[in-house]
């Protein structure tokens, strides 16, 4: 009735309860959530095709996209990190947890702006329980674990995202869960970050990185 372009998320109405359950989560933790690196979302409900979220339609393309498994220069990825971190800031100041950064869920638009996408794993913190959820590749330790999590493990995944920008790759390998969360532990990926990067980089990517 606007006239807007938007973005349509529609869920198969032979869908579960709680996957329904699940998307209108996602509609709220956007509401609550007001960040220019955030994709807004407009409406929700339900009808005959199912349940459905309006969002923002942000025209670009994913961060995965823009990366094309190639290392970049830290002077080009440096505002891009830092408006993906500040709105994260934003998520967590109002008690949300992402659970799924990865380069995926951000989106670059048409004027180089980052947006981040796909709150449908969101979760508050404060809830009792925690589930397996999110891509084993990104995900914080504890999140492999099934273990409560909070704000660091979107941290964690944000360090994961940034260190494949700078060297090209990810710094955890494992073809499975055990083996992941092994490399996790273990690894020292921040030992193979260039010496030409700022000295305060590397030591906040050893941080966010460390088990």
């Amino acid at each position: 009735e606007l006239d807007r372009r938007v973005a349509l998320k529609l869920l198969n109405p032979a869908g579960r309860p709680r996957d329904t359950s699940r998307l209108v989560r996602e509609a709220q933790a956007l509401a609550r959530l007001s960040h220019p690196a955030i994709a807004s979302v407009f409406d929700v409900g339900v009808c005959e095709y199912g349940a459905f979220v309006v969002m923002e339609r942000v025209v670009g393309r994913s961060l995965h996209e823009l990366l094309g498994g190639r290392a970049r220069r830290w002077s080009a990825l440096r505002p891009l990190f830092l408006e993906i971190g500040d709105a994260l800031a934003a998520a967590h100041d109002a008690n949300l947890v992402h659970r799924d950064i990865k380069p995926a869920n951000i989106m670059i638009d048409q004027r180089g702006r980052p947006r981040i996408i796909d709150f449908g794993l969101a979760h508050d913190p404060r809830e009792s329980g925690s589930t397996i959820a999110g891509t084993p590749s990104y995900m914080a330790p504890e999140a492999l674990e099934g273990a409560p999590i909070d704000a660091r493990a979107d941290v964690y995944s944000y360090c994961v995202v940034l260190f494949e920008a700078l060297t090209g790759t990810r710094p955890f390998v494992g073809d499975t869960l055990a083996a992941q969360l092994a490399s996790k532990r273990y690894a020292r990926p921040w030992e193979r970050l260039s010496r030409r990067l700022p000295s305060r980089l590397r030591r906040a990517l050893e941080r966010g990185l460390d088990p």
